[in-house]
């Protein structure tokens, strides 16, 4: 319930993302503020990668490793405050930050490929990140061409529920001896997956309204008892 399970690496805990989520809140306002003082928030945001990077490899020999979950998602952290800050201040896409995020995506690229010609050894989260904010702003960019109403509702749908939707594919995925009887038919498991993960976005959703609706409920109870 302390989520501190993650953190003091306690044997049979539940997952690493709830711990981490909420540390990064607690990190948000005071990475929100840091990036309102400084004069080059880009070069800020940038910097997350190496500095990510030398905290996991610290983190080895101080047998803190357990931890590189966390570490690992430091830079995507930092990239969607800045994409958070550019939105809500209505900036729009400069050709200066067009070919930063170009040239970071080729780093990725070639990391990539000496990651697979054994020439270098790094994990695949960096590779990841590097592409990760080229690759949403040219899917924003198609969609927005493209204006499929169904395909964007789905995709709200996923962003609203995408906390509820990963704590259920905790459970689906570790309880998949007791599910398989009853819905792994067909090769490669393709049967399951596919009822496994529309399940899992129905209850998630159902489960992000009872939890909406409980929240309600109490609003309403203590705005009746502060009248």
């Amino acid at each position: 319930m302390s989520a501190l399970h993650y953190w003091f690496h306690i044997p049979n805990a539940f997952n690493w993302y709830v711990p981490a989520l909420l540390a990064f809140y607690l990190l948000s306002p005071l990475w929100a503020r840091a990036l309102r003082r400084c004069p080059c928030p880009l070069a800020l945001t940038l910097a997350v990668l190496p500095v990510s990077y030398g905290l996991y490899r610290l983190s080895i020999p101080l047998g803190l490793n357990y931890m590189e979950d966390f570490l690992y998602r430091l830079p995507t952290f930092a990239l969607g405050c800045f994409a958070g800050r550019c939105l809500v201040e209505g900036r729009p896409l400069t050709c200066r930050h067009a070919a930063v995020w170009a040239l970071l995506a080729a780093c990725g690229a070639v990391t990539l490929a000496l990651l697979w010609a054994g020439v270098l050894y790094i994990n695949l989260c960096y590779v990841i990140i590097s592409i990760l904010m080229p690759l949403c702003l040219l899917l924003s960019w198609l969609l927005d061409r493209l204006r499929w109403s169904g395909l964007n509702r789905f995709l709200r749908l996923l962003g609203e529920n995408s906390l509820e939707i990963y704590l259920l594919n905790v459970v689906f995925t570790r309880e998949f001896d007791a599910l398989a009887p009853l819905l792994d038919h067909g090769p490669r498991h393709l049967f399951y997956y596919l009822t496994g993960w529309t399940l899992n976005i129905l209850l998630a959703a159902a489960l992000h309204r009872a939890i909406n609706a409980g929240r309600t409920c109490l609003a309403i109870r203590r705005s009746q008892k502060g009248q």
